[in-house]
């Protein structure tokens, strides 16, 4: 049961550290969404502005 034991806990590492690497890959993936998202409503506001 110790080698069960050591196994399950190696498993659970690994998945935790797969869940932050998702969660930080998500989050990056985000924030670049944003940042197009931001500079879409830039140049949308240039073009009302008549400055493009």
């Amino acid at each position: 049961s110790c080698i069960a034991q050591t196994t399950f806990d190696s498993i659970t590492n690994i998945i935790e550290e797969a869940s932050a690497t998702v969660a930080k890959a998500s989050m990056k993936v985000a924030a670049e969404e944003e940042l197009k998202e931001s500079a879409n409503q830039d140049k949308l506001q240039l073009s009302k502005d008549g400055t493009i």
